[in-house]
C-alpha cells in the first residue's frame, strides 16, 4: 500500500497525507464541537479557575482568581492563552474551543514528527491518523482544560529531546527542548521534577554522558524558564512556590488510606475543611494539608504503599464512566463503551510496541521516562483518567509501531506459506 501511494502519487506521500490528516483532525474536533457545543460549560473546578483568572487578566485585575488579590493556584500559560483568545475573538467559550480544535489538529502533525523521529515515516503517518480520530483527544477540545495546549507543547518538547538523544552533539536540540519543557512546567506543574529525572536517567548512557554539558544546559534552561514566575510568587505570597500551589491538597487526598487516595467531591472538600480547622487562607491550608499527608503516610506506611501500587495500575487502566459535570458521575454505558473500545486496544498495542521496539531502547528512553514518571507522580497524588491524556500521543506512537510490525510479520508469514504451497504444487506435478 505504502509503495503504491509513494510511486503513483509522489507529491502526496508523505506531505500531502499528513496535510490531509491534520485537516481531518481539525474537522473531527469541529464536528464534535458542533454536536456538543455546551459540553464542559458546567461548574467544573479547573475550568472555573482558568476562566476567572483569564477574565481578571482581561479586565486589568492581573493574575487573580477572585477580586481580592492574586492567586498562586494556577500555572500561568493556560489562563494567558484563554485571555489572548478572548482578547482577539471576544469572550465566548466556543471561540476558545475552536482554537483548541485547531491546536488539536496541528498536534497530529507533531505526533507524525514524533513517530518519524522514533520509527520512520510510515509509523509517523499511522500515529498521526490515529491521533486525528482518537476519541479522548477529540473530546478534550470541548473542555476548557489545559491539556490541549499542554499536549502540543509536550509533544514538541519531546520531539526536540528525541532529536537530542540521536544527535547529542547538537546544542540546538537541547536548548529548544529545554525551552519547550519549561513552558510545559508553566502549563502543568506536575512535570516540575521531570527535567532532573530524565537528566539522571540519560546520564547512565555513555553516548549521551559524553555531552554532559549539554544535559546540564538543557536542565538549567527548563528551570530558568520558570524563575520569573517563581519570583513573582515570592513577591506576592512570601513563599517559595516554583509555579503553583496546590500540591499539599492533592498529596493529602492521595495519602488518605481510608478513601483509597480518591477524590470524592463534596465529601473530600468537607474533610479538607475539618483537617485545616477552618483556616481560610488557601496557601496556609495547602501547607497544613501537606503536613497532614506526611502524618498519614508515617501512620500507615504499608497501607499507603498498597494504595500507591493500586493507583499506579488504575492510572493506566481506569477510564471515565460518563462525561464530567462537576458532580459524582453516574454510569453512562454509551460513553463507557466508546472510551473502552478505543483505549484498551490502544493500551494493548502500546505494550506490544514497547516489546517490539526494545532493540532501539536507548533512543526511546525519554518516552519511557515520561510514561513512568507520570504514573508514579499521579500514583502518589490523585488518579484521574484525564491526567493520562498527555501520554496518549506517546502511546499512539508505540501502538502504531506495534500494529505495523505485527502486520508486517503477518504478511511475511502469508507470503512464505504461499511460496511453500506453490513449491509443493510444482513438486507434486513433477
Amino acid at each position: 500500500m505504502w509503495e503504491s501511494i509513494k510511486h503513483r502519487w509522489p507529491g502526496v506521500y508523505p506531505n500531502g497525507l499528513i496535510f490531509g490528516i491534520v485537516l481531518g483532525g481539525i474537522a473531527a474536533r469541529c464536528l464534535f464541537l458542533s454536536l456538543f457545543s455546551h459540553l464542559g460549560e458546567e461548574e467544573l473546578m479547573d475550568t472555573t479557575r482558568y476562566l476567572n483568572v483569564a477574565l481578571n487578566i482581561l479586565t486589568g485585575r492581573g493574575f487573580a482568581e477572585y477580586i481580592v488579590g492574586p492567586t498562586a493556584f494556577a500555572p500561568p500559560v493556560y489562563p494567558y492563552f484563554l485571555a489572548g483568545v478572548f482578547k482577539v475573538f471576544g469572550y465566548n467559550m466556543i471561540h476558545a474551543k475552536i482554537v483548541q480544535a485547531v491546536i488539536g489538529g496541528l498536534t497530529c502533525w507533531i505526533v507524525y514528527r514524533l513517530g518519524f523521529q522514533a520509527f520512520g515515516t510510515r509509523i509517523g503517518l499511522l500515529a498521526a491518523a490515529c491521533a486525528a480520530v482518537f476519541p479522548d483527544l477529540i473530546i478534550l477540545a470541548g473542555y476548557l482544560y489545559s491539556e490541549t495546549v499542554y499536549i502540543a507543547l509536550l509533544c514538541l518538547g519531546f520531539l526536540s529531546i528525541l532529536k537530542a538523544c540521536k544527535e547529542p552533539q547538537k546544542w540546538r536540540h537541547w536548548i529548544v527542548g529545554g525551552i519547550l519543557l519549561g513552558l510545559c512546567i508553566l502549563t502543568r506543574h506536575v512535570i516540575l521534577l521531570f527535567p532532573v529525572f530524565i537528566m539522571m536517567v540519560l546520564f547512565f548512557f555513555k553516548s549521551i554522558r559524553l555531552h554532559w554539558k549539554r544535559l546540564l544546559v538543557f536542565t538549567g534552561i527548563c528551570y530558568l524558564m520558570i524563575v520569573p514566575w517563581t519570583i513573582r510568587n515570592y513577591l506576592y505570597f512570601h513563599e517559595f512556590i516554583p509555579v503553583a500551589a496546590g500540591s499539599g491538597g492533592t498529596f493529602w487526598i492521595g495519602s488518605n488510606v481510608e478513601h483509597q487516595g480518591e477524590f470524592r467531591y463534596s465529601d473530600t472538600m468537607q474533610e479538607i475543611d475539618e483537617e485545616t480547622g477552618g483556616v481560610k487562607v488557601d496557601i496556609e491550608r495547602d501547607k497544613i494539608l501537606m503536613e497532614r499527608a506526611i502524618d498519614n503516610i508515617a501512620d500507615n506506611p504499608l497501607q499507603y504503599t498498597g494504595v500507591v501500587a493500586k493507583k499506579f495500575i488504575h492510572y493506566f487502566i481506569k477510564i471515565y464512566e460518563a462525561v464530567p459535570h462537576g458532580q459524582p458521575r453516574q454510569l453512562n454505558i454509551f460513553v463507557t463503551i466508546i472510551l473502552a473500545l478505543s483505549y484498551y486496544p490502544l493500551l494493548l498495542m502500546f505494550l506490544v510496541g514497547i516489546v517490539l521496539s526494545r532493540r532501539d531502547y536507548r533512543c526511546l528512553i525519554p518516552l519511557y521516562g515520561i510514561v513512568l514518571y507520570s504514573g508514579v507522580i499521579y500514583a502518589l497524588t490523585v488518579v484521574v483518567p484525564r491526567y493520562r491524556a498527555p501520554l496518549l500521543p506517546f502511546f499512539i506512537v508505540f501502538a502504531a509501531y506495534g500494529v505495523y510490525r505485527l502486520a508486517e510479520r503477518w504478511f511475511s508469514f502469508k507470503e512464505r506459506r504461499s511460496h511453500a504451497g506453490t513449491s509443493n504444487s510444482v513438486e507434486e506435478s513433477s
